[in-house]
């Protein structure tokens, strides 16, 4: 789980997730580039919609 992790967020912060055990929230989570939305949870299925028709 390490490596595609550290692809995304980059070697350090990916050390700091796993061997802390740190759990980080959406909004760190959006920060540091591991997701690419932030939605709120009543505009998720919206969110999607408009994700797939951009398909």
């Amino acid at each position: 789980m390490f490596t595609p992790l550290r692809w995304i967020v980059g070697e350090g912060i990916a050390k700091d997730i796993c061997f802390t055990g740190r759990i980080i929230d959406a909004k760190k989570a959006y920060e540091i580039g591991l997701v690419n939305y932030l939605v709120e949870s009543d505009q998720v299925l919206n969110k999607c919609i408009e994700i797939a028709n951009k398909f």
